[in-house]
């Protein structure tokens, strides 16, 4: 194969990427711009309960944590993770055309321990991905905005025809301009695939140990120094013992990111958005007319396992009635539904529960959802391992459990009142045998709960006794109860363990301490409802292992 085949290969195959990967991008923008308007609207309803013109009795931190809430419920939306799954799916065929070219190339043979470990730099990109078009990209150019529209507005009493006004002029995208969050993941989505492509090739590199390295790609008006140089004055082509030197003479040039070195140049290359393809393959295939270069170990290939986010429901709509709400249930894969004595309300906060925070795989295998009625019994539902299925009590669910804090705490201080009243008129009263002990008590706990409120950090009972609302209640035990179904369900075949922790400092419920059962099911309801943040690695690693 001579030097000017593969010249041409290697430029064909740096186009058709570039074609590619505008391609996806482009079936991708519809979900970019659909979370940002359903966001956009769910911020317009929420800040229109406010009165922003009189903000003596404006509770600020309310707002800002019902703006997280939001942001939490759209980036778990069923269509979102749905349309990020299917351009995630794409890595596949960027993995695929990139080891096709190097086979032709350098004649290689792939064994299964480097299809094993692009899997797991796969799913390292995947991962990283996910998060900053999520947690990244949506957070800081998308809420974090709405958050300085929120105090602008409560500091300059906006009307809430300016608060639209001002939301729209910030997060929206418009038809002449993308807004800053749209920009900034199509940027990260557009890096994601060349860096994919460029962590294969340096994978290839390193198995293979190739010797030379084809520079691809034009040369244009802003075109980086290095860029320029290797393709001008070096006709495109570097040997990878001159790499290292190579790099350490435009360091710090521009565009070229800090620290580029011989183990990531494949990946960054020229700098930030940089269109060129770095593409490793050995000289000596092209002289010694395609021997095969044998990998370091010698094996067969395996069929590849595409890695992608796992698959959710297709959002449902609430529906009118209780029976509707029983089919809904039962089309995602729960055998038997009876939500006789619930209000339409319920039975859609009980569809809500699994459409919006259940996977297909985690429902798998539930047998029932169903009701009963037992006034003596404290529990509000219960898993029953034998038949596989939720049971909901009539007599608790419609009841808020909701822990007032600030109601405890006045409560609580007016004893304290009470107790000084006493030690104020009689001296002594504090020496009487347990008054002391119970006081010092009283004003410790009185401490716990103001510093508690402040860091909103105080243990509640359960997940859900943490909503004021009983339907949202309800959604939690939902989650909790189908979070013993899969705790259960998969405890011959899951592959890890985690430890059951007593400890308080840093538990996610009082309820979570009693056993290990409640301690699975209460972490994978604050999951669901709230993300990664706080759950311990050991179980969240099961928890996305089973998802």
């Amino acid at each position: 194969m001579n030097e000017g085949f593969i010249d041409k290969i290697m430029n064909e195959h740096a186009d058709n990427l570039q074609r590619f990967t505008e391609r996806i991008l482009k079936q991708y923008e519809p979900a970019l711009k659909g979370i940002e308007k359903d966001l956009f609207q769910d911020l317009i309803v929420l800040l229109s309960s406010f009165n922003f013109t009189d903000a003596t009795d404006l509770d600020v931190a309310n707002i800002v944590a019902a703006i997280d809430k939001l942001y939490v419920q759209a980036i778990n939306k069923p269509e979102f993770v749905n349309d990020t799954r299917k351009f995630l799916q794409n890595f596949d065929e960027v993995r695929k055309n990139a080891l096709e070219l190097h086979k032709e190339v350098s004649n290689l043979s792939y064994t299964p321990q480097f299809y094993e470990m692009l899997n797991k730099q796969q799913r390292f990109l995947v991962d990283k991905t996910l998060y900053e078009l999520q947690q990244g990209g949506l957070k800081k150019y998308f809420v974090e905005d709405a958050k300085q529209v929120l105090l602008e507005a409560a500091n300059l009493g906006y009307s809430q025809k300016q608060i639209e006004k001002r939301l729209r002029q910030r997060l929206l995208s418009q038809p002449d301009k993308d807004s800053y969050y749209v920009r900034y993941a199509t940027q990260v989505s557009r890096d994601s695939v060349n860096q994919y492509n460029g962590q294969v090739n340096q994978m290839v590199q390193d198995e293979y140990d190739l010797d030379m390295i084809r520079y691809v790609g034009s040369v244009v008006g802003d075109s980086r120094p290095f860029c320029v140089h290797v393709r001008k004055e070096l006709k495109g082509k570097i040997k990878r013992s001159e790499l290292p030197a190579l790099l350490a003479k435009y360091s710090g040039s521009s565009g070229m990111i800090q620290n580029t070195n011989a183990n990531n140049f494949y990946v960054v290359r020229g700098g930030w958005n940089c269109r060129h393809e770095a593409i490793p393959y050995r000289s000596a295939t092209a002289e010694s007319g395609g021997n095969e270069i044998p990998p370091k170990t010698q094996q067969p290939p395996p069929v590849i396992t595409p890695i992608v986010p796992k698959k959710r429901f297709n959002k449902i709509p609430d529906v009118k009635t209780v029976k509707d709400a029983e089919d809904a249930i039962m089309k995602m894969g729960v055998k038997n539904v009876d939500l006789k004595g619930l209000g339409v309300e319920q039975a859609n906060s009980v569809m809500r529960a699994i459409n919006d925070n259940i996977s297909p795989d985690e429902l798998k295998g539930l047998n029932g959802i169903s009701t009963f009625r037992n006034k003596k019994s404290k529990a509000r539902a219960s898993y029953y391992i034998g038949t596989k299925e939720i049971k909901l009590n009539l007599d608790l669910i419609s009841k808020v459990e909701f822990q007032d804090f600030e109601l405890k705490l006045e409560s609580l201080k007016k004893l304290k009142e009470r107790y000084d009243e006493v030690f104020a008129t009689n001296p002594n009263a504090r020496y009487i045998k347990g008054n002391i002990k119970e006081y010092k008590a009283l004003v410790q706990r009185i401490s716990q709960i103001e510093d508690g409120l402040k860091s909103d950090n105080l243990l509640r009972w359960s997940v859900s006794s943490k909503f004021k609302d009983a339907n949202e209640a309800l959604k939690a035990t939902v989650i909790h109860e189908t979070g013993h179904h899969v705790d259960y369900n998969n405890r011959k075949t899951r592959k890890g363990a985690f430890v059951f922790s007593k400890e308080k400092n840093g538990a996610v419920s009082e309820y979570s301490l009693t056993d290990k059962d409640e301690y699975f099911a209460e972490w994978f309801a604050h999951w669901k409802l709230n993300g990664d943040n706080g759950v311990p690695e050991d179980i969240l690693k099961l928890f996305k292992e089973t998802e």
